[in-house]
């Protein structure tokens, strides 16, 4: 299942630029996004197309894939913190949010995933603790594909997840493969800065 395609690089840096300062996103309702149980924060922030994920995580990787795949350090170097808590207020009471950057948007990503009050992995059939334990049984080396039944397992377990769950962890997956496969090898573990 591909939930987002991969835009053109030629197509998106002559399109982005252009409009990288001014593009506004429109928080959907004067209701909490960020601090709240997920459920909630889809709830309050709805996409266009009905799929689980709230709209403001969807249009922070957007920003980041259309205009800061080329920034280095995007996840890494952060927004200020007055910045991020005005994107915050903004996003929380309904009012239109304008990233100035693409570290605005990662800093909102990053903000959002942090203040979830439930662990993303933590739901009634798992717990994040079962999950990391089956993850860590995997002896398969790092650059080729698994083996072993570790994935099958894990698949199984995220299969039990709620929907807003699942694909949140779809979403944010895709996206740092993109980030990875654009800033290459040598920054692969950046997800640790996601988390």
């Amino acid at each position: 299942m591909q939930l987002f395609k991969r835009k053109d690089k030629k197509l998106t840096k002559q399109n982005s630029r252009s409009d990288s300062v001014d593009r506004n996103i429109s928080a959907n309702q004067s209701k909490p996004i960020l601090s709240v149980p997920l459920k909630t924060a889809v709830t309050n922030s709805k996409c266009y197309d009905g799929i689980p994920v709230p709209a403001l995580v969807r249009n922070c990787i957007d920003y980041v894939e259309e205009n800061g795949l080329d920034v280095e350090g995007i996840y890494r170097v952060s927004a200020f913190i007055s910045r991020l808590d005005e994107l915050e207020r903004q996003a929380n009471s309904g009012g239109i949010i304008t990233f100035a950057d693409p570290h605005d948007a990662a800093g909102l990503l990053k903000r959002f995933l942090r203040q979830l009050p439930d662990h993303i992995l933590q739901f009634p059939s798992l717990v994040p603790s079962k999950f990391e334990n089956v993850a860590e049984t995997c002896k398969c080396p790092f650059e080729n594909p698994c083996k072993c039944q570790v994935v099958s397992k894990l698949k199984e377990m995220l299969e039990e997840a709620p929907k807003e769950n699942y694909y949140l962890l779809a979403y944010v997956f895709i996206h740092a493969h993109h980030v990875i496969e654009s800033v290459g090898f040598r920054l692969r573990f950046f997800i640790i800065f996601i988390f």
